[in-house]
């Protein structure tokens, strides 16, 4: 299949509108009410990782960086958060943390609703993924003025830019992931850098700039002419109708 679309899109044109998502305001817990569901210290600096606990995810190639980085960052802590359907891999992931002796320095708290509260709280977020068709969670990080780590695991390269709104390293290299994160914790001046291109980049990822996007397409194709778009009525009335369902959304 993914050679088949490859070859398609040599011969057709296309253009990539990447998915949108909503930066508006979110329910948030108090600091002490966050602090003491998960009995951190005033002081704690979060780590945080949202996203189902898979395999392809990588929590445990973070797990493993953190355990590199954790005596030198005796106040940080590792929150893992996310639905653990796959019970072999949060086994392995629970295993390892024993082995590290990180028990009370990692938790698996599972899946939450109320990730802005985890966002405004944390220092950092990280997303280890081994592939990622987009990143949400990277992109809510990115807008709430956080850093963020990511792989270049597909989606996450689309949308930071290296060492300008984010950092990226390469997928399944635990030593990589851990000399990022201690770059951001250790250089607060880069953090709050990169922090805030990063709220300006995610503004670019908006339900709403995806709709614009989306309707400049539309027109754009309304206008072509019969020698760049083939069946040109169908074209239209297809155009015609979206732009008509996004007028409605809009308003």
């Amino acid at each position: 299949m993914f050679d088949q679309t490859t070859q398609y899109l040599r011969i057709v044109p296309c253009t990539v509108i990447p998915d949108g998502f909503d930066p508006g305001p979110k329910p948030l817990l108090a600091r002490d009410e966050f602090n003491a569901e998960f009995n951190l210290p005033r002081d704690a600096r979060v780590i945080a990782c949202i996203g189902r606990v898979q395999r392809r995810k990588g929590q445990l190639d973070l797990l493993e960086a953190f355990g590199e980085l954790a005596a030198r960052h005796p106040d940080a802590v590792l929150l893992i958060c996310g639905d653990t359907g796959d019970t072999e891999f949060v086994a392995q992931i629970k295993n390892r943390i024993s082995d590290l002796g990180l028990e009370s320095r990692v938790m698996l708290p599972g899946f939450r609703d109320d990730v802005a509260s985890l966002i405004r709280y944390c220092e950092l977020v990280v997303h280890p993924a081994h592939s990622e068709g987009f990143g949400l969670a990277v992109l809510e990080a990115m807008a709430a003025g956080k850093p963020v780590i990511a792989t270049r695991s597909g989606g996450p390269e689309e949308i930071i830019e290296d060492g300008v709104s984010g950092l990226l390293v390469p997928p399944a290299t635990p030593t990589l992931l851990g000399e990022a994160m201690e770059r951001v914790l250790a250089d607060i001046e880069f953090a709050k850098s990169i922090a805030n291109a990063a709220r300006i980049r995610a503004a670019k990822f908006t339900t709403a700039e995806s709709a614009r996007q989306f309707e400049l397409l539309m027109q754009d194709t309304l206008s072509a002419g019969v020698a760049k778009v083939p069946r040109i009525d169908r074209a239209n009335q297809i155009c015609r109708r979206v732009l008509d369902e996004i007028k409605i959304v809009a308003q």
